[in-house]
């Protein structure tokens, strides 16, 4: 039962993608024709409608971003075994810890805009590697490397 819900959860988060990604498009089509309206009258009109499309395709882009995470955090939580290395973003924490010398499920949320599990799978991975030492409740993590 339990699958069956996660199943229809993600078909209807891949729809909800599949269709902002398509309005995505749609949007950067409008916006290239910038709508140009009859110069001298609706002047004021076509720079009204060109800040709302920019507006909304500024909103949009945001959403599909907020997406594209959930998406990816419904993936890692299918395949909880998929070794982390293959997550496109595993790279670019391991050089953020390494740079800043932080360590903690909350900095990479902030610094990759990801999911609080996705972080914290990917601390484990790092703690895995060596690379930043294991959870100690008086202290903050170390970097080892």
């Amino acid at each position: 039962m339990t699958t069956i819900i996660l199943i229809v959860i993600i078909v209807i988060a891949i729809i909800n993608y599949l269709i902002i990604r398509t309005i995505k498009v749609e949007i950067e089509s409008i916006k290239k024709d910038s709508l140009i309206i009859n110069e001298n009258k609706e002047k004021e009109t076509a720079c009204n409608i060109q800040g709302m499309i920019s507006s909304m395709h500024d909103s949009l882009l945001y959403e599909i971003q907020k997406l594209d995470e959930k998406f990816d955090d419904i993936k890692q939580e299918m395949n909880p075994n998929e070794e982390l290395s293959n997550d496109k973003l595993y790279e670019e924490a391991k050089k953020l810890v390494l740079e800043s010398r932080k360590a903690s499920a909350s900095f990479l949320q902030r610094k990759l805009r990801i999911g609080y599990a996705r972080a914290t799978r990917i601390i484990d991975m790092l703690e895995e590697e060596k690379i930043i030492s294991p959870a100690d409740e008086m202290e903050p993590r170390k970097v080892l490397k």
